[in-house]
């Protein structure tokens, strides 16, 4: 389980999170759920917070956070996440 706000998540306005708080509705434990692998979320989470975050060391775990930034539709996220490639 994961804790944040709606500012963080709405900080990328077109992906499929913010999108989420718009159409569907909470449970009644007011936690959304996403049937998603939970192992890179919170390095999503941190990008949208801070602007970067730990990138994953191994190529499958690059190739891991690149797939969940592309299913959230996370844009901006993805561009930077390229740049680290080559950094």
């Amino acid at each position: 389980r994961f804790f944040t706000t709606k500012e963080t998540i709405q900080r990328e306005p077109s992906s499929k999170l913010a999108a989420l708080l718009q159409t569907q509705q909470p449970g009644p434990d007011g936690c959304y759920f996403l049937d998603r692998d939970p192992k890179h979320f919170q390095l999503l989470l941190n990008w949208l917070r801070d602007g970067w975050c730990s990138v994953p060391q191994s190529i499958e775990g690059r190739r891991e956070l690149s797939a969940e930034v592309k299913h959230y539709g996370l844009i901006s996220m993805d561009l930077w996440l390229r740049s680290q490639s080559h950094a």
